[in-house]
């Protein structure tokens, strides 16, 4: 930048050599090269003098080589080959040690890449690998003399595998593979610390993929996995709370000595932390701690807040409590997770006359799955496809009346959680509610009624010692259903937000 009369006029200097058509007030060097490091001045000048900046000096540093296939993958006391339609590259984009890994080439239908070396066997072998590729057509596979042994496909992500090598010269073949037609993901392979270890060299095993802390409800299963690399023979001693944990079937306990330790059937008091000793003949080592939490499950009469009734249900597998998914933020009821062409039920009985109300949601295939409710045997009102919670009341008439709610499944197809949820229920009997009956007011209770932006708003003047319940039907031959909007007290007046967007709504203030 230059100041003084206009006008003004530039020239650009490289080494005190002006450079031809540089008589802009800025200089621009594209693409620059090593040829560039010069020092750079501009002149201003105009009809009363001139004056020269201070240099200014380009630096220029080579472009680094991309790491070599035996650096990129950790490994390089031996002879990397790449085959195919295009070559394995090393690269420094996408890795699992931050530093670089190995990445198969742009190649298109029907073609290949290919990354292979040869090791002498016996020993242990591992690595990391990942592809992102049109799913189940489009793969990384690794074959081991020739044999496949594994293969990932789609959006895998990090994964690391291991594999014990027999005596004598082996092939270790990388093959990222595409199919004739479409193309999904970012359409590359990658590989990345490998490690061979012979059985004649002593290595101490070291934790590779720690075990992952779990959350579940009581009686379920709990998995604990650990990926541990060194000279074999690699032997396992999970623990619990610091206590060695042995086999047992009475307790549930599998795997107690092996990679992978599975605890059946949890009760509350396997809640805790649980570590591996991972050892062989020269060392060990333990992971870090996973821990597992075990939550209560509720009975069904607890899930379902109306624990003075008897539940029974049907189907398999059958309707349980769980904590996962409420409407009252503590516990509901959940069908079973079951499959094609079938149901699962539960069930209970009250005494009329009263009034039934219960929340109610459902996540599943819209039409051909189902949650539907019964009275009698009849069906009084179902819900289909993705329903958040819903209120439902019924008024019972006199005697035994048998309430059912079952979820069924067509004979094809799944959407959503594929589950169905009930909450809330409540029943008072009619001598109940005359208890509950509002006192006649000296006055009439005007109710202002206006549409706003967040919905139907409702107001009315409150009476003292006074509780309200808001009802909803949408023709005057429905049943009156009660709204889950909350009722706000302020300054003398109750309020309540209806976010229905139904084109027609009557509805109730009840005092009680």
């Amino acid at each position: 930048d230059a100041s003084g009369s206009s006008p003004l006029f530039f020239q650009w200097n490289r080494d005190g050599v002006a450079l031809p058509g540089e008589t802009n007030r800025s200089l621009q060097l594209v693409a620059v090269t090593t040829n560039d490091i010069a020092g750079y001045q501009c002149s201003a000048s105009n009809e009363f003098g001139s004056a020269t900046s201070r240099v200014a000096r380009l630096s220029v540093s080579a472009a680094p080589l991309p790491p070599t296939l035996g650096n990129s993958v950790d490994y390089t006391g031996v002879q990397w080959n790449t085959a195919g339609n295009a070559p394995w590259l090393g690269q420094t984009a996408v890795t699992h040690d931050s530093a670089d890994a190995a990445q198969s080439a742009s190649i298109g239908h029907s073609q290949t890449s290919t990354l292979k070396t040869t090791v002498n066997g016996p020993g242990m072998l591992g690595f990391w690998w990942r592809v992102s590729s049109e799913p189940s057509n489009d793969r990384l596979i690794f074959y081991l003399a020739g044999s496949e042994k594994s293969r990932l496909s789609g959006e895998s992500g990090w994964q690391w595998k291991s594999f014990s090598i027999s005596s004598g010269s082996q092939e270790l073949n990388w093959t990222y593979s595409k199919n004739s037609s479409k193309t999904g993901g970012l359409d590359r392979a990658w590989l990345d610390e490998v490690k061979f270890i012979p059985t004649s060299t002593l290595v101490a095993p070291v934790v590779i993929v720690a075990p992952a802390s779990t959350n579940l409800e009581s009686g379920n299963t709990a998995t604990f996995s650990v990926a541990a690399f060194g000279s074999p023979t690699l032997k396992y001693q999970w623990r619990q709370n610091g206590t060695n944990l042995a086999n047992s079937s009475s307790a549930g306990v599998s795997g107690a000595t092996s990679a992978t330790l599975t605890l059946s059937g949890v009760p509350l008091a396997r809640a805790g932390e649980y570590t591996v000793v991972v050892t062989n003949a020269a060392g060990a080592v333990t992971s870090a701690p996973a821990m597992l939490a075990v939550t209560p499950v509720p009975t069904l009469a607890e899930a379902l807040d109306l624990p003075g009734l008897t539940w029974t249900t049907s189907g398999s597998p059958a309707w349980s409590g769980q904590t996962n998914v409420t409407h009252d933020g503590t516990d509901a009821a959940r069908s079973g997770a079951i499959g094609h062409d079938t149901s699962t039920s539960m069930q209970t009985k009250v005494t009329g006359p009263g009034t039934l109300t219960f929340f109610w949601k459902v996540s599943c295939q819209t039409n051909d799955d189902r949650l539907r409710f019964y009275l009698n045997g009849s069906e009084k009102a179902r819900i289909s496809g993705a329903v958040d919670w819903q209120p439902r009341t019924f008024v019972l008439s006199s005697g035994t009346q048998t309430l059912k709610w079952s979820y069924s499944k067509s004979k094809d197809l799944t959407a959503g959680e594929d589950r169905a949820w009930v909450d809330e229920v409540q029943f008072i009997p009619s001598a109940s509610l005359l208890a509950l009956a509002p006192t006649p007011a000296a006055e009439s209770v005007v109710v202002n009624i206006m549409a706003t932006v967040n919905g139907i708003l409702l107001t009315w003047p409150v009476q003292p010692a006074t509780q309200y319940r808001v009802f909803f039907k949408e023709r005057w031959d429905e049943e009156w259903q009660e709204l889950s909007a909350d009722i706000s007290i302020s300054d003398g007046n109750a309020s309540a937000v209806d976010q229905s967007t139904a084109p027609q709504r009557f509805y109730r203030i009840v005092a009680q």
